[in-house]
């Protein structure tokens, strides 16, 4: 869905200005615009505007791919900033350890 692509596209924009900022070790900033994607971008916004699209059969299967691709880039570029909340919010979704993921592509 178009409107799937576009949080995916936002994402990937996410990912290349924290690599940045992480590459110049300004892990202030880095921290704090993950800060505020994922709790005012990703929870106020995505996650609600995404239970109508869950609730309809034909956008669910998108919307619960987009929404497992964002919770799980996220998790990624948070780690090094909360570790332990990270691993095990990870832990719940999947078999091996965060830690060993590779750091996501921009």
């Amino acid at each position: 869905m178009p409107e799937d692509q576009k949080i995916l596209d936002e994402l990937q924009a996410l990912v290349a200005d924290t690599t940045r900022l992480m590459d110049k070790y300004d892990f202030a900033h880095a921290a704090e615009n993950l800060y505020h994607y994922f709790w005012h971008t990703f929870a106020d916004k995505v996650i609600e505007e995404s239970k109508a699209k869950l609730a309809n059969t034909e956008t669910k299967a998108s919307a619960q791919v987009m929404l497992n691709q964002v919770l799980n880039t996220c998790l990624k570029l948070l780690h090094p900033c909360v570790p332990f909340v990270t691993e095990a919010v990870w832990q719940m979704q999947h078999k091996d350890l965060l830690l060993i993921q590779k750091w996501p592509k921009n």
